[in-house]
């Protein structure tokens, strides 16, 4: 009778082993990923495999450490804006190994069959909020920023922000059309997760200090060009009730009133001429709009123009004369139909 030799069933894990001892791993790795607890907080944008799990790798002499380093970088999911949670399972695993080279049969998967990995956010309410525009009109204003005031133009609405793996940070983006920094400002609240701006809020504040402004030396009629004898400067307290008011007199000097000046009135952008987005002899675009489509043709002006206003272009092509309404410093819309001109 022949005798059966019955070798006991072997585990995953015995099965890894066996194979090391016999040579075979050092070709196909075992691997073995055991996930962690059933709900995690992850700092980063991405949830990588070595966050989530313990992976032991059996290979050949030296092999193990890089593999299992590799194995750690795979890629599981990444958050949305507007999500805060990653469903992971054995079978998003599995796959993400296999995709990465591992072997299905020298693979096993242990711990939850389910976890919920949750990214780590960080509040950002008013106080904080507050705390990182100070310091940003203390970086632009320096010692002038002593005494002032800032507040919140309405109630501030807190949001959550991802805090990243590396690095956080909560950035402050100026008003461009409000250098002085103060009177009323719309910024800009940038959050920013290992490098990579993760939202953008704008804040109106309120910073009230004192500045100089500029003001009327003297009665000015309106249709004038000033000149720096109707000016002059004078200290006040802007609290956002003077949006608008001119710092530099060098800013309106060659500029036409729009409306009569009394001496002693403070200047702002809306009683003069705007400057000109468009100056005389720039070469621009012509743009004509017929129903669902778009016609341009590159254009001299002929003449300055500020935004909104309308001016007439040469036609570097036909060098016929059209007039339109500049839109950008680079773009003029012109009609279909024109008295006095033509299409472009």
């Amino acid at each position: 009778m022949r005798a059966r030799i019955v070798l006991p069933r072997l585990t995953s894990l015995a099965a890894v082993l066996l194979l090391t001892v016999l040579g075979r791993a050092q070709t196909d790795a075992g691997v073995i990923v055991t996930l962690r607890a059933p709900t995690s907080e992850f700092r980063g944008n991405r949830l990588l495999l070595g966050d989530v799990a313990k992976i032991d790798v059996f290979a050949g002499k030296g092999r193990s450490a890089g593999l299992r380093a590799r194995l750690a970088r795979i890629e599981l999911g990444r958050w949305g804006p507007d999500s805060s949670v990653l469903i992971v399972d054995h079978k998003l695993v599995r796959q993400g190994l296999i995709d990465a080279g591992v072997d299905a049969k020298a693979l096993e998967i242990d711990g939850p069959d389910r976890i919920q990995a949750v990214q780590k956010r960080i509040r950002i309410d008013a106080r904080r909020a507050e705390r990182a525009i100070r310091r940003h009109i203390e970086g632009v204003l320096g010692s002038r920023a002593k005494d002032a005031e800032v507040r919140f133009v309405g109630a501030f609405h807190p949001f959550d922000a991802p805090i990243g793996r590396f690095r956080f940070a909560l950035d402050v983006e100026e008003d461009p059309r409000n250098r002085a920094m103060a009177g009323r400002l719309d910024l800009s609240l940038v959050v920013k997760a290992d490098g990579v701006v993760q939202r953008r809020v704008v804040v109106p504040v309120i910073v009230r200090r004192s500045v100089e402004v500029v003001r009327m030396a003297r009665r000015v009629a309106k249709g004038r060009v000033l000149s720096p004898e109707d000016l002059e400067l004078t200290t006040v307290v802007m609290d956002g009730n003077n949006r608008g008011l001119l710092h530099d007199i060098m800013e309106a000097v060659g500029r036409k009133t729009l409306r009569h000046l009394e001496k002693g009135m403070l200047l702002a952008e809306r009683s003069i001429e705007g400057l000109p987005a468009i100056r005389k002899g720039d070469i621009v675009t012509a743009r004509v709009r017929v129903g669902g489509l778009v016609a341009q043709a590159v254009c001299q002006a002929s003449q300055d123009g500020a935004l909104g206003q309308r001016i007439a272009l040469i036609n570097m092509g036909s060098k016929k004369t059209v007039y339109g309404i500049v839109v950008s410093p680079r773009i003029v819309e012109v009609a279909v139909a024109q008295q006095g001109g033509s299409a472009p």
